[in-house]
């Protein structure tokens, strides 16, 4: 197969752009651009949200975006979780709506690559209306194991849907990814939880870009903790709150003056209510630049969820010491070939690391500047994506 014929559909929720409001927005990007670099000829299957809509005009011009009509009726957010472990998007039923026979793009596909959720669900549809195409699926996270996480950790409304869930997402989870012809996953741990789940296609890790654009340095004498993350994401929000609440009044008694600062879009009005002198909320940022000025170090407070957590990524790639629970630790060892060591998920020792690195940045910085010099010796992002597509198109 030459270069030239190589045809790669990426069915996707979003359209991604630059300075899109959430990481995997961002991965995605990136990793169009990279498949672009390497020869193939891209395409974006997306639904015709008014999100989606406004993105188009923001999307890098080297991939063409087809918009496919939604639904008449989105299901609700209850009746969706229930289907598929996620809050309502797209609805899970796009491929019902293209036309038969389908667009020749799409039917000539090389690779038809699936993200998130969302289009994941669809996996055994699309394999059975295309045969003869390549039909990978990149799962951003495990939704059963985010679910039983939210069994063991959530509280009230998302416990409630959680316990609903997951019977029913963990045998769709199962037989979606059984139907793609080769699985991606962000981290090794999500492949061993995919195969106790029944999952036997093949899974592969895929490669985590590190910061596109250069962040500022630490600084040493702010005594600002900076806490990033999407903040329309529930897990995000409880971790912001079990930072401020159960945290900060520790990390204060030692520490006079800390601020904190949440920078992420669409912070709820609970968050929004927190701002005060030394609790900054930022709202959307359109570069994270101005997320890390005049930082010392990062926190990511995380108590659930589900894969590699990109903010953990960035603060050691960036060199900025990191304060972070297990389950924002997951799988970067896999993206930086360095593994966290301020690790804690009790509040007094997560507010004792705080501590020690605002009391000490210098000895911090040390060890945050040598994980930065490892994760910078990882073989660069767009060649290893070109190595991944290289080895799926052949899958049949």
């Amino acid at each position: 197969m030459t270069t030239s014929t190589m045809k790669l559909v990426c069915v996707t929720p979003y359209v991604p752009y630059r300075g899109i409001d959430h990481a995997g927005g961002e991965y995605l990007r990136r990793y169009l651009r990279a498949a672009v670099a390497a020869g193939w000829k891209v395409r974006l299957l997306a639904p015709s949200t008014a999100a989606n809509r406004d993105a188009l005009a923001r999307a890098d011009p080297v991939i063409e975006a087809a918009l496919w009509p939604e639904p008449e009726s989105l299901p609700g957010r209850a009746r969706n979780v229930l289907v598929t472990g996620v809050p309502a998007t797209t609805g899970s039923r796009w491929l019902r709506l293209l036309p038969d026979p389908a667009p020749a793009w799409l039917a000539e596909a090389t690779v038809i690559d699936l993200q998130w959720a969302d289009s994941l669900w669809d996996a055994p549809a699309v394999r059975e209306r295309f045969p003869g195409r390549v039909v990978v699926g990149l799962a951003h996270d495990v939704r059963t194991e985010s679910i039983r996480r939210a069994l063991r950790r959530g509280s009230g409304r998302a416990r409630g849907e959680a316990l609903l869930a997951i019977a029913r997402v963990s045998r769709q989870e199962r037989d979606a990814l059984n139907a793609c012809h080769r699985v991606f996953v962000f981290k090794r741990e999500d492949g061993s939880t995919l195969r106790a789940l029944g999952v036997t296609s093949d899974i592969a890790v895929a490669p985590v870009p590190l910061p596109s654009s250069s962040l500022p340095a630490p600084d040493p004498g702010a005594r600002r903790v900076l806490c990033t993350g999407a903040f329309f994401r529930p897990e995000n929000v409880e971790g912001a709150l079990w930072l401020l609440d159960e945290v900060m009044p520790r990390v204060r008694r030692l520490v006079p003056g800390v601020v904190v600062r949440l920078a992420g879009s669409r912070p709820p009005r609970q968050l929004i209510a927190r701002a005060c002198s030394d609790v900054e909320v930022t709202g959307y940022l359109p570069s994270m630049r101005e997320a890390y000025v005049g930082v010392t170090c990062v926190a990511v407070p995380l108590r659930r969820g589900a894969g590699v957590k990109f903010k953990s990524v960035e603060a050691v790639a960036a060199g900025f010491p990191l304060v972070t629970t297990s389950v924002g630790a997951e799988g970067v060892d896999d993206v930086t070939g360095t593994a966290p060591d301020r690790v804690h998920d009790d509040p007094e020792g997560f507010a004792r690391e705080l501590a020690a690195v605002l009391l000490d940045p210098g000895a911090a910085l040390v060890r945050a500047e040598a994980a930065r010099d490892v994760a910078h010796r990882v073989p660069a992002f767009d060649g290893r994506v070109a190595d991944l597509l290289a080895a799926c198109r052949d899958l049949t």
